[in-house]
């Protein structure tokens, strides 16, 4: 039998191009020979890039890059998992990321030139790794897709209790302590703040959003984003849910649709709910820039007439359209009065002309699909993915108030 070596270049290549042949094996591939290592230091790559996975992949990952910058240039798309603590499962609580003093400087001096200040302080800190996603894509230069999957802002699962979010910080951090409230109704809010302000961000109005969205706000141009070809976005919780009406924020959504190299995206659950307008184009800058986007995807996006309206002004070069309407609501729904009114005013009808007047040169009726969406709780309750998380931690540790003297002398 011949051997492997003696293949041509070609099957090669394929060989090496397999999905299942995972970076340490084809890093083992490199070290064969010199022909080997050439064709697979060759060849781009899809990366999976798990936010607060317990392996601590992204960390790792980023570790490399420090060492090996041009390993940056070969990553081609993309594709972000989701993997947040939750409180009732342990096995779900990632651990701090410890960086060596060089390592810090490296990161420091880097990343000020391209990402949000406040970006910096939340990688160095070790324990929200969505942080990581915007100095990644620093190095990915030639980065072609980027799909951001189902997203999760919080850096907890569910919303949990001071109490819970102070007990997940200790065990991140290795401290084994039980928190003791300095004043007898204390009930912890003040420190689960302090643990964790410096690593999530929060919006000035008071509403949760991830680092990416940060830094694709804070208008520098990122050099992974400036290829980039194809964008996906998501949100982790179904907003056809009447009681749940939060998403990713809006605003970033007008900013992607300007990325100058963009041609398609899909956008799902993005929310303009704080009634602040959409302005797609900075007044700061030339009102005439307008998006290269092709194909368009919005579905289940709570948005008002005027937020399409103002999407719909900086496209015009649509040749595919597809809205999903978040569904009708009564005007006051469940308590939520705003959101009724917020989400009926826009009509299939009036998105619909407004995306063909201003792609009138391109995009056709026969390629424009317009709904709206049906409501169905069910979609949220049993939602569930399909990863063991392992046994529940135990029940009567999350049973009574924050300040419950069983716990304060546990």
């Amino acid at each position: 039998m011949a051997p492997i070596s003696s293949l041509p270049t070609e099957l090669l290549i394929n060989f090496f191009s397999d999905e299942n042949l995972n970076h340490a094996d084809l890093a083992s591939c490199q070290q064969v020979c010199k022909r080997f290592y050439d064709i697979a230091k060759s060849l781009k790559f899809n990366y999976t890039f798990q936010v607060d996975h317990v392996n601590q992949s992204s960390w790792k990952l980023i570790k490399h890059l420090l060492a090996n910058p041009a390993l940056g240039g070969r990553f081609k798309e993309i594709n972000i998992t989701w993997h947040r603590r939750r409180v009732m499962k342990p096995r779900t609580w990632v651990k701090k990321w410890e960086w060596t003093e060089e390592e810090k400087d490296q990161i420091q001096e880097f990343a000020s030139e391209w990402l949000h200040p406040k970006t910096i302080p939340a990688i160095l800190a070790g324990l929200n790794s969505e942080a990581l996603l915007p100095l990644l894509l620093c190095y990915t230069i030639n980065l072609e897709s980027l799909d951001v999957g189902d997203s999760t802002l919080g850096i907890i699962q569910t919303s949990p209790t001071a109490r819970d979010g102070i007990r997940i910080y200790r065990y991140g951090v290795g401290d084994d302590s039980m928190w003791q409230p300095r004043r007898p109704y204390s009930d912890g809010w003040d420190l689960f703040d302090r643990f964790w302000r410096s690593s999530v961000p929060i919006d000035t109005n008071g509403d949760r959003k991830s680092w990416l969205h940060v830094n694709i706000d804070n208008g520098k141009k990122i050099p992974g984003l400036w290829n980039i070809r194809r964008f996906s976005h998501g949100y982790g919780i179904p907003t056809n849910r009447i009681t749940y009406y939060r998403g990713w924020p809006a605003g970033t959504l007008v900013k992607v649709l300007l990325l100058p190299q963009l041609e398609y995206l899909h956008a799902s659950q993005a929310t303009a709910i704080d009634y602040t307008p959409l302005n797609p184009v900075d007044s700061r800058t030339d009102n005439s820039l307008r998006s290269n986007v092709k194909h368009l995807e919005l579905v289940d996006c709570l948005l008002r007439s005027v937020d399409y309206e103002s999407i719909a002004k900086v496209t015009s070069s649509l040749e595919y359209f597809r809205c999903t309407l978040i569904q009708k609501l009564p005007t006051e729904a469940k308590g939520h009065s705003n959101w009724g009114r917020h989400t009926n005013d826009a009509s299939e009808i009036n998105v619909e002309a407004a995306f063909l007047q201003h792609n009138k040169d391109t995009l056709q009726r026969s390629h424009t699909f317009l709904k709206r969406s049906v409501y169905v709780d069910e979609v949220y309750y049993g939602r569930e993915d399909d990863i063991n998380y392992g046994e529940d931690d135990d029940p009567s540790y999350y049973a009574g108030a924050d300040f419950d003297e069983d716990w304060i002398n546990d």
